[in-house]
């Protein structure tokens, strides 16, 4: 029973790491204006934190036969899980807000892991999730990859766009055609990789100037 009870400064404490550490998380999506940033994953991780101290210590004094401290604590698994369907969005053919949905079932098992003492553990985790949220496994392996979004005239000019590549030493790692929406062009989205002694705005300007493509969009491959 002992090793079941500490002081009302570490509990104190317990709580306060959990503040501090799904602040960290938060700020990462608050940053980059998410639908749920800094304040929601503090409440998340301090929350699943009192409530995991509760289930841990509230009833050591009661005297049941089939007393399992854990109970309560397992539902925060479930109640997080409506929360986090909260930021899920759909817009059209997209899905939005399941990297944001993610991070707040994520911070509430730091606050849980905080609660029962386990620091190192919710530490580490958190430095894990904060670089997966920042992208920094994606620059690892989408290193000097573009995401170039064009509508071609007819399936000709992918030929003409693959010479271009071809002649600046840019390799083309998938293409996919995607669906008509408002007119007759066909939207062709191209992942390739770019050297980094390329220009690559000039590239961009070769492709533009072929006739019947526009260019709709490009960026770096990794996404937050």
């Amino acid at each position: 029973m002992a090793l079941l009870l500490i002081s009302d400064y570490e509990m104190a404490l317990r709580l306060l790491l959990a503040c501090i550490l799904g602040g960290v998380v938060g700020w990462e999506r608050e940053k980059i204006h998410k639908p749920a940033g800094l304040r929601t994953h503090i409440l998340v991780a301090l929350g699943a934190a009192l409530v995991t101290i509760v289930s841990m210590f509230a009833f050591t004094s009661f005297d049941y036969a089939n007393k399992d401290p854990g109970r309560i604590a397992a539902n925060i698994v479930t109640g997080i899980g409506f929360l986090g369907a909260g930021t899920i969005m759909r817009e059209g053919t997209s899905v939005k807000g399941l990297t944001t949905a993610a991070s707040i079932w994520v911070v509430a098992a730091i606050g849980m892991a905080v609660a029962t003492g386990m620091y190192y553990s919710s530490l580490i985790t958190t430095f894990l999730v904060f670089l997966t949220l920042d992208g920094f496994f994606e620059k690892l392996l989408f290193r000097n990859q573009q995401l170039l979004k064009v509508c071609i005239a007819n399936e000709f000019k992918l030929t003409e766009i693959g010479e271009v590549f071809e002649k600046n030493g840019i390799t083309i790692k998938h293409v996919s055609v995607l669906p008509i929406k408002f007119s007759r062009n066909i939207p062709v989205e191209f992942r390739i990789r770019v050297p980094k002694d390329i220009d690559y705005f000039k590239i961009l300007g070769e492709i533009v100037a072929i006739d019947g493509v526009t260019m709709e969009e490009s960026m770096p491959l990794y996404r937050r």
